[in-house]
């Protein structure tokens, strides 16, 4: 898997985002059930995404680049429907399978 991570360590939030290694470019779509998965972390709260979105705009195996945009919808503890938008990423990564 690729896992993508980002965070604001001032206001103790982050999120992942776990794609397939063979992920190829064009739309995917985030479920509960994979196989692409986000989760949101608050605090010591962790939340997993319901429902979303990902584009892969690029996937560059021989470079180990991927580059995309995503959004997800996340169920807090109060019950709420939160929506993580607009989101963007460019990430090199290290192909360990073969490791």
């Amino acid at each position: 898997a690729i896992i993508i991570t980002g965070n604001l360590s001032d206001q103790w939030e982050s999120l992942k985002l776990v794609l397939p290694i063979n992920i190829g470019a064009g739309v995917h779509f985030i479920s509960g059930t994979g196989p692409i998965f986000s989760i949101f972390q608050q605090g010591f709260y962790t939340y997993y995404g319901t429902a979303g979105s990902l584009t892969i705009a690029e996937h560059d195996v021989q470079r180990q680049i991927v580059r995309g945009t995503f959004f997800f919808n996340f169920v807090n503890n109060g019950g709420a429907t939160i929506s993580v938008t607009a989101g963007q990423f460019e990430a090199m990564y290290v192909d360990q399978s073969t490791e």
